[in-house]
């Protein structure tokens, strides 16, 4: 018997008051970016301002997913098989723009003073990140634009691109926009949060691996 697709039941709901809710979260975790801006210099280090911006968003991350997806995820029912072949297409693209782009050598290291800042990139973020994106942003999206899918898709990725402003080439972002669509897609066709959040942490843990360089 074919196993039928999980139905997302709540992104053709129309904008509701949980919604709103919602999109208030998104808006307040975008808000919190601002955080280090607002302590350093003045209260703490610049590294130290960072971390409670991740923090406070990890919590509020954290929290969201527990009232309004956790009840509505997949997991542990995971789609081993959809899962896999996103995540060795992210990393494929991934490779590819590694070898295509200037790159230095021991750009980063594993030492014990980076290893928090490194959990917090190959853990923390991908959590939150796609509970605000592909969670919070995207079902506000559906609401909108209901029964579509491409303006959902494409706005979502084109906001995760923006509020990543660490990047300055045309071609970072446009790889970022293009894995924004995968996770997206991860996200609506396993209905879990979960499923886009470990495609997530596999490719930062993967850039993370290519740029040690200790295999090159």
């Amino acid at each position: 018997m074919e196993k039928s697709e999980p139905e997302n039941v709540y992104q053709y709901s129309g904008f509701s008051k949980n919604t709103l809710i919602l999109l208030i979260i998104f808006f307040l975790s975008v808000g919190i970016t601002g955080l280090p801006l607002l302590l350093y210099p003045k209260f703490m280090g610049v590294d130290y301002a960072f971390s409670v911006m991740f923090i406070a968003e990890f919590i509020l991350g954290g929290i969201t997913y527990y009232i309004y997806f956790k009840r509505s995820d997949s997991f542990p029912g995971i789609n081993k098989g959809m899962l896999v072949k996103s995540i060795l297409i992210i990393l494929s693209i991934q490779l590819l723009m590694y070898f295509s782009g200037p790159h230095n050598i021991g750009s980063m290291k594993f030492t014990l003073a980076n290893t928090l800042p490194l959990a917090m990139l190959v853990v923390l973020i991908p959590f939150y990140e796609e509970v605000f994106y592909r969670g919070c942003l995207l079902e506000v999206l559906f609401s909108i634009f209901k029964g579509q899918r491409y303006f959902p898709y494409v706005i979502n990725s084109a906001v995760f691109c923006l509020m990543h402003t660490q990047y300055h080439r045309v071609s970072e972002y446009f790889v970022l926009f293009v894995v924004s669509l995968i996770f997206t897609h991860v996200r609506v066709k396993s209905n879990s949060i979960i499923h886009s959040v470990i495609a997530h942490s596999s490719m930062n843990a993967f850039v993370v691996i290519i740029n040690m360089q200790v295999f090159f």
